[in-house]
């Protein structure tokens, strides 16, 4: 696993299965869109989640969506591939009983998805499916550190409770951190090295060269942070970052208030 000694990671988590079998699927040009929706449609929690989504504000359709082959025409390929793979990844932010920090670390995620996304509207559309998955994922090495090692639940404790740093902690005291390990964790699953890079730098968006989603995802991460969702302390200067992808405070204001709306009606889609 890189250059970085992970001798305490036992075991990478495999991609869950129905997300990859969408991958799969749709790494061939002439896929069958009918084989998609049969594939989907065997997951009844991903089918009603979809269903939920492209009926809701998130997505605003035009009339009601009422069925799976619906829903995904109206959503599109790559929304779909996003949307199965971030649903599907919940279960690894649980491991059986759920505790607040557990919970903490998966609204987060949600939240830094549908951030991710309103910034993105705005920066680049062509970007926003990548902008909401990399936001659902990219503290993924969080709960595989949390798996496999054996006092990174004091860590996690430690940093909500004294808002602290929490890739900082996790360097002094394990040797690596989330990030490193979520990168290893796309590597694993061989999802674009683009995937790969922003989660290796979602603290560090200056050594990436994915600039545009790289920084969505840093100022959205730090803002939910500010705003009190997710654990742990948030770089303060991060609104400085904005010019980077070319917003102004006026409209990152917007996207705050937009993102308040959305958020309270769509987290319950994501059964947080």
């Amino acid at each position: 696993m890189g250059h970085i000694s992970y001798e305490k990671i036992k075991e990478l988590p495999p991609m869950p299965q129905i997300a990859k079998k969408v991958i799969d699927l749709l790494e061939d040009p002439d896929f069958s869109f009918a084989e998609l929706v049969r594939i989907i449609s065997k997951d009844a929690n991903i089918t009603v989640a979809i269903l939920k989504l492209a009926n809701s504000a998130f997505y605003s359709p035009k009339n009601e969506i009422v069925n799976l082959t619906q829903a995904m025409s109206y959503l599109g390929v790559k929304a779909i591939k996003s949307l199965v793979i971030s649903l599907s990844t919940k279960s690894l932010f649980n491991h059986g009983r759920v505790n607040l920090i557990d919970q903490k670390l998966w609204e987060h995620s949600v939240a830094t998805a549908i951030m991710s996304r309103l910034i993105m509207l705005k920066v680049d559309k062509k970007l926003v499916e990548e902008a909401f998955l990399l936001g659902l994922i990219h503290d993924l090495g969080v709960s595989v550190m949390k798996m496999n090692i054996d006092n990174y639940d004091d860590i996690l404790q430690e940093v909500f409770n004294e808002k602290l740093n929490l890739l900082d902690l996790e360097n002094d005291r394990v040797g690596f951190n989330h990030a490193q390990v979520g990168s290893e964790v796309m590597k694993y699953w061989n999802m674009p090295e683009l995937y790969q890079d922003v989660v290796l730098n979602h603290h560090t968006p200056e050594n990436s060269e994915n600039t545009s989603l790289v920084y969505v995802l840093y100022i959205a991460n730090n803002v939910l942070k500010e705003l009190g969702i997710g654990i742990g302390g948030y770089n303060e200067n991060f609104t400085e970052c904005l010019e980077k992808i070319g917003l102004d405070l006026e409209n990152f204001e917007e996207i705050k208030v937009m993102f308040t709306e959305v958020y309270k009606s769509e987290k319950e889609l994501f059964a947080i």
